[in-house]
């Protein structure tokens, strides 16, 4: 058993970017060749192993921030009136984020990673169908994007926007922060009631926060059906917000990245600490 830790843990991570094609065709081919540890008192996730292979990897069609600049809308300029963002944070042991299709990202932000190799994103904003999305790699520090910005005004698309959390406990946000005084977590899950009705839960929430890192069990169940309609149909906000953990394999982020793959966005499970921030005029913000 100690032996197959210490093989664990001296598994490494590879990056490669691979740049100088046009926007919407450059790549980052990200090579997840293992897990770095984070502590022995996490178990690990029931998973499929035919996502585990050494060679498991994901294509992105976009560079990282710092290795390329943030990726730009490709019909910019049917995006309609945008503000300008300008924030920066750091990361403690995030996940990454890469992008299958950098014109459907509005803004990204990342930096030089200090824990690691080479450059990654954690933040992104988007649009989907009538809604927003944002996607967040470090459920640890998720207040922090939250107050960076207007961030519940972005979900939601209007003002004192009523906004849920549920998941992982990460989403109980920590009394004292701006944030949890206008976020309300339901739980490690959404309640029956919203199960095949994304309508009722349209009616009572502006926006949604979902953390799906889960140490000891892989991802909640969270109604992905009724998320993307909650969304896309009835213009609400959708942030999901994942991590890192000695058990982040690949497949862990399976689950919600099928869940946003029209947006985009992936995350993956390439670990990392960043100094990161976020410049862009972004569509829906204020």
């Amino acid at each position: 058993m100690l032996a197959d830790v210490a093989a664990l843990r001296s598994r490494r991570i590879a990056i490669v970017a691979l740049l100088g094609l046009p926007c919407c065709g450059a790549r980052t081919e990200i090579i997840v060749d293992g897990a770095v540890d984070g502590g022995s008192d996490v178990a690990m996730a029931p998973r499929d192993a035919s996502r585990d292979a050494p060679n498991d990897a994901i294509v992105c069609d976009a560079p990282s921030v710092t290795d390329g600049g943030p990726p730009q809308r490709c019909d910019a300029g049917a995006a309609g009136p945008c503000a300008n963002v300008n924030i920066r944070g750091g990361t403690a042991a995030a996940c990454s984020l890469c992008f299958r299709d950098r014109c459907r990202v509005d803004a990204v932000g990342g930096g030089a990673a200090t824990m690691g190799r080479g450059n990654a994103d954690v933040l992104a904003l988007g649009r989907w169908g009538a809604g927003h999305w944002i996607a967040w790699c470090d459920s640890t520090t998720l207040a922090a994007p939250l107050s960076a910005f207007d961030a519940r005004y972005y979900l939601g698309q209007r003002n004192a926007a009523r906004v849920a959390s549920f998941g992982y406990s990460l989403c109980r946000l920590a009394a004292g922060s701006a944030a949890s005084q206008w976020v309300q977590y339901l739980g490690d899950r959404l309640p029956d009631r919203y199960r095949g009705d994304a309508a009722a839960l349209a009616s009572d929430w502006d926006a949604l926060i979902y953390c799906g890192w889960v140490p000891r069990g892989g991802p909640r169940e969270f109604l992905a059906a009724e998320l993307r309609e909650f969304v896309t149909r009835y213009g609400r906000g959708l942030m999901v917000s994942m991590d890192y953990g000695s058990a982040a394999r690949q497949s862990i982020y399976d689950p919600v990245n099928e869940l946003l793959a029209e947006t985009g966005v992936s995350f993956v499970a390439v670990t990392t600490d960043v100094a990161w921030s976020l410049s862009a005029c972004v569509p829906g913000a204020r």
